[in-house]
């Protein structure tokens, strides 16, 4: 996987002028993950679109046992325990 750390700085940057600007009431959940988390993910070089022929990737809206999660990892073809739930922007750290 190929990581862009320019387009990851480009998001730290814009993340950092919405807090200065304290904008992020702005974003809903939707915004916040097309907006921040899944160009993040595609800047670390995950295949979250499935464009790329790989068993490394991020699916969208995955099940799991207790409920669903935003995104679900899988690392050669075999899905792990780790999941993302993405929430609202609020500024806090």
């Amino acid at each position: 996987m190929a990581v862009d750390f320019d387009q990851i700085k480009e998001l730290v940057n814009r993340f950092d002028e919405l807090e200065a600007k304290g904008e992020f009431s702005k974003y809903t959940e939707a915004e916040t993950k097309t907006k921040f988390i899944e160009p993040l993910f595609e800047a670390l070089g995950w295949n979250i679109r499935g464009i790329k022929k790989s068993n490394d990737k991020i699916t969208l809206e995955e099940s799991i046992s207790k409920g669903r999660v935003d995104y679900g990892y899988w690392l050669n073809g075999v899905q792990k325990l780790t999941f993302c739930l993405a929430k609202v922007m609020t500024g806090k750290r």
